[in-house]
């Protein structure tokens, strides 16, 4: 997990290092909530919790009213596992989830209040569990992931809006696989995750 860590501190290093002095440079740190997130196979369906997110974005202003920004995203929460011929339902265990995409960020006015935005991005996102019922040392998950979302920068220095995180999962032949097994056996699906979010800009100007 400290290798993940250090990788994304360096990727976000190495972009802010490569941005030109002269451009404008915006960082946002930002927090918010995700809910959503499931995966079905033929016996068994799997959901993560809704939990709080954490994250930001370095964005440099690449062209009038476009952004290019590199942004990061963190989230500890649960998956629980519901028998799809019993409904018995239980908690497996926690899982972090970790995403690092870079994209872009088109803004539709210069209004000194209001400045809605559409965003998207590509990159990884990274699923590490922690202890589940019945396994031991499962296997840490990285998988393409995408996202597009919308918001608004208010008064030049707050940000809202909201993101879709979408992670394409393939499961092969199973998915966190360790001692006593794969919690999640075969198949392959996206995982869609909502998050609702808020921030404030540093840095920048219009």
């Amino acid at each position: 997990m400290r290798f993940i860590v250090r990788s994304v501190l360096v990727v976000a290093l190495t972009a802010v290092l490569a941005i030109p002095a002269a451009a404008q440079v915006k960082f946002t740190p930002t927090a918010g909530y995700a809910f959503g997130g499931s995966i079905t196979t033929r016996d068994f369906s799997y959901n993560l919790e809704d939990a709080f997110s954490w994250g930001g974005g370095v964005g440099i202003e690449v062209a009038r009213q476009s952004i290019f920004e590199l942004v990061f995203n963190w989230s500890s929460t649960n998956v629980n596992e519901r028998d799809r011929n019993t409904g018995v339902r239980q908690r497996l265990g926690p899982v972090d989830v970790w995403s690092l995409q870079g994209g872009g960020i088109y803004e539709f006015g210069r209004s000194q209040r209001v400045v809605p935005f559409v965003n998207g991005g590509l990159g990884i996102s990274v699923y590490n569990p922690g202890d589940f019922e019945g396994f031991n040392r499962l296997g840490t998950e990285t998988r393409f992931g995408f996202n597009f979302g919308l918001g608004a920068d208010v008064a030049r220095w707050v940000r809202v809006g909201s993101r879709l995180w979408l992670t394409l999962i393939n499961g092969g032949g199973g998915f966190w696989c360790g001692g006593g097994g794969c919690a999640i056996g075969g198949g392959g699906e996206m995982l869609a995750r909502f998050e609702l979010y808020g921030g404030i800009n540093i840095g920048g100007r219009r």
